[in-house]
Order: C-alpha cells, then sequence, then structure tokens
C-alpha cells in the first residue's frame, strides 16, 4: 500500500544495507536504521522518507556528529571540574541504531515526544521527532527543535565505569523507560512541564552480541533525578545517568550464554528478555524507590528450572524459562 509506496522512495544515493525499522505505539512515526549509521525517518501522512541529521556520515562523506562527553559524565554546577564539557550530538561514527525506547505514554501523531535510542556499541542516546507540518509552538516541537543537530549521547552502557567490566561491541538489543508512580516535590526551572515532570523514571537496556555477554541493564532517577539537572540541559533523561545523582540507582543481570539479538519485550509491568538457554522474565516495580547502586548480578546455569532469579534494581518476581520447557 502508501507505505510500501514510500519505502520505494528511498534514496538512490543509499547503498549501505537496511538493517532495522522501528514503528512508534502510534504508528504514525517509522525509524529506519543504516547499516552504515544513516536513520531516515517516515511519518504516516507523508510519502517521502528524510534523513536525519547526525546519523551517519554528510553527503561530503564527513561524520555528522560533534564530539564530546556522554551527558550523564558531565558533572552539574558552576566552578566545578569538568562542568563547561560539552555532550556528544549525534551518533558515534561506524555505529548504527539498534533499538528505541519510545515514549509510549506521551507519544502523539504529531511527535514522538523524547525517546531513547540505542546503537551497536552499547551507547544510549537521548532524541524526539516532530512531523514536519506540527505546530511550531507547541512543546512538542520545543522538544524536537533541542535536537535539530543530532540526538545526544546520554550514557555508555559498557564503559568500565557505568558496569564494572567492560564489554565492549555489546550492541543495544532492547531499550524501555517508564514513569514510575512515586512522585517527588516539584523542583524551580525545570523544563518540560508535563504530566510526568515529577515522576522518577526505570531505564530497562538488554546488551548481546555474537561471543558477548548478554545483560539487562536497569538505571532509576530518584527525586529531581528524572529530570534535566537544570533549565538550560536539553537532555531530560540526563539525572537517571548522572554521576554521584543523589538516590539514583544503576545495576545490571548477566545472563548465561551468548545470542546475536537479545530482544527485550515489555507487556504492561511485565518484561521478557531472548537468552541463548531461555527466555528471562520479570516486573517492573513501579512503585519502587530503587536498590542499591552499582548491583551486579551473575545468573548461572545451575537450577535454570523456572525458579527466582536476580532482579536488578526496579525489578521484582525475575526467573528464567527454559526453552525445553517452553
Amino acid at each position: 500500500g502508501e507505505q510500501r509506496h514510500a519505502l520505494g522512495a528511498l534514496p538512490a544515493a543509499l547503498v549501505s544495507r537496511i538493517m532495522h525499522t522501528f514503528v512508534d505505539p502510534t504508528g504514525c512515526h517509522t525509524l529506519i536504521s543504516a547499516r552504515n549509521g544513516e536513520v531516515y525517518y517516515l511519518h504516516s501522512t507523508s510519502r517521502n522518507v528524510k534523513k536525519l541529521k547526525g546519523f551517519g556520515p554528510n553527503v561530503d562523506g564527513s561524520a555528522s556528529f560533534t564530539p564530546g562527553k556522554a551527558a550523564g559524565d558531565i558533572i552539574s554546577g558552576k566552578g566545578k571540574s569538568g562542568a563547561g564539557d560539552k555532550a556528544q550530538v549525534g551518533l558515534t561514527p561506524g555505529t548504527y541504531l539498534t533499538a528505541v525506547g519510545w515514549d509510549k505514554d506521551q507519544g502523539t501523531e504529531g511527535s514522538t515526544k523524547r525517546i531513547l535510542l540505542g546503537n551497536s556499541s552499547g551507547e544510549l542516546y537521548e532524541y524526539a521527532l516532530a512531523r514536519t507540518n506540527a505546530d511550531a509552538s507547541s512543546e512538542a516541537s520545543d522538544a524536537a527543535a533541542d535536537f535539530n543537530d543530532g540526538p545526544i549521547l546520554l550514557h555508555k552502557l559498557n564503559s568500565s565505569e557505568s558496569v564494572g567490566m567492560t564489554e565492549s561491541g555489546a550492541s543495544v538489543t532492547g531499550v524501555h523507560f517508564e514513569y514510575l508512580t512515586n512522585p517527588v516535590s516539584s523542583a524551580p526551572n525545570m523544563p518540560l512541564p508535563s504530566s510526568h515532570a515529577n515522576n522518577d523514571i526505570i531505564v530497562l537496556a538488554a546488551t548481546s552480541g555474537t561471543n558477548h555477554r548478554t545483560r539487562l541493564h536497569t538505571n532509576q532517577s530518584a527525586s529531581s533525578g528524572a529530570r534535566a539537572i537544570n533549565k538550560n540541559d536539553k537532555c531530560f533523561f540526563r539525572g537517571v545517568f548522572a554521576k554521584g545523582e543523589k538516590g539514583s540507582h544503576s545495576s545490571f543481570v548477566e545472563l548465561p550464554g551468548s545470542v546475536d539479538y537479545a530482544d527485550l519485550k515489555i507487556c504492561n509491568d511485565g518484561f521478557a528478555m531472548r537468552t541463548e538457554i531461555g527466555i528471562y522474565y520479570g516486573t517492573i516495580d513501579r512503585g519502587s524507590k530503587g536498590g542499591a547502586a552499582g548491583i551486579k548480578s551473575s545468573v548461572g546455569t545451575a537450577g535454570m528450572g523456572g525458579g527466582s532469579m536476580p532482579g536488578g534494581s526496579g525489578i521484582v518476581d525475575a526467573g528464567m524459562l527454559p526453552y525445553d520447557v517452553c
């Protein structure tokens, strides 16, 4: 139908292999990921795809990104060491988009609102999109305008500082975020007024790859950590990953075996994740105030009869369903 016609309109200059296609919960926003890092956007009301800035090489072959740090690694506060550092804008050259975490609560036909992106080297980015003819004065367009030059690097899941053990080469194969139900008092000068502006956030991200470890990472904010650090901060999610942010928590569970693409699926409060030996499952604790920071769990292969297993911060009732009993 119309969608096939539109996808047939990809630029003739595109010679890279299409790796993934992502469609948001409204069915209105589609992202097409190419092996060379390029990402194309298609809205349900359009017949033409649009190459997005900050993904893959420019037309002249140059890199369409601005080097910098991960936003979560930048220390907030005037006069503090590193306070003047800038966040990386644009996808890291040599990588490509492998996962998208949509805002299922606030996304609309006109805008995705703030979303999370994962790439083939284990990095998480913040981004937003609005259709071309969206109301320029709307909050949706304002959010998208923060990313005119590309996505902003938030966090490196595979860095030694984030997980305690380097695991280079593992891709983000699934990412999801939830607004938790424990509200906090409103703080001044915070951007993005919304029904979730004062709520904590939990982010789940799966990483895997052939001959790489399979992990489920959880990062959870607390108090004002759910939002941007200050009114000039473009990253709404930075506080979830910010170093030293009071009350924030991070953990990961290492699962047995190696699998090329550990799909992460969410249904209501439950999640399921494909591993080499079975389906890892659990429940997102929406009322959680977080576990101990920096939790690292390793799940062995013994006793895999579907019993209780480590779940990490913000996850309860975790277990493994082996394939031989599925």
